[in-house]
């Protein structure tokens, strides 16, 4: 089911846009921030590189996925595909830990230096070129939505481990709210999240249009 596709030059530049307001805060975190308590049993450091792949893997899955076929078509399609096949909760955190501690001293270098990466591949790239990602092969105008929703997401968990200020872009907020809303309809619970959005019905307790337990 193919439920929203977004304007390829619109996505990126949002993408883009994003991308630069977390290079932003990433570069704001002072040193005595990086230990703080940052998602669930990360901290602040574990938190950003986790981040950081929302850069990295546009890069290395552009390069991967030259001369591939298409398999999932529109951004939904890529979206749930990858959250049925998600590795393990502990999968993820022991992932996230190594990323973290692989990072040098200047994490803010690194992270910027991996967002204008990612940007340089995104604008040689045509908007129909094929990222491999490990659950399928998927056009970079419909793989570029969900980084936009995990730049979103995760920036708003630095800003909760960091008290940084900042406002993100309007249109990386509507990517992500219609990512978010076109999951759950595609998981068979956007009447639950359309009732709480207006306030008919709160949602239940554990919601999650993710799918995560």
């Amino acid at each position: 089911m193919q439920l929203y596709r977004f304007e390829p030059e619109s996505v990126a530049a949002t993408y883009r846009t994003v991308g630069f307001q977390v290079v932003e805060m990433v570069d704001s975190v002072s040193p005595d921030l990086w230990d703080n308590k940052g998602l669930g049993g990360w901290d602040v450091r574990t938190l950003v590189a986790h981040i950081m792949r929302s850069f990295t893997g546009v890069t290395k899955y552009l390069a991967a996925g030259e001369g591939a076929q298409i398999e999932l078509v529109g951004p939904i399609s890529y979206y749930t595909t990858a959250f049925a096949r998600i590795p393990s909760v502990a999968e993820i955190d022991r992932r996230a830990v190594e990323e973290a501690a692989a990072l040098d001293d200047d994490v803010a270098g690194q992270f910027k230096t991996n967002y204008e990466a990612a940007v340089a591949a995104v604008e040689a790239a045509s908007a129909e070129a094929p990222v491999k990602s490990p659950v399928g092969v998927v056009s970079l105008a419909d793989y570029l939505p969900s980084r936009v929703v995990e730049l979103v997401v995760h920036g708003e968990d630095l800003k909760a481990a960091t008290g940084i200020k900042k406002t993100f872009d309007a249109a990386a907020v509507e990517v992500a709210a219609i990512m978010c809303g076109s999951t759950a309809a595609h998981r068979g619970i956007g009447v639950e999240a359309v009732l709480a959005l207006t306030g008919r019905r709160p949602l239940p307790s554990g919601f999650d249009v993710l799918g995560f337990e």
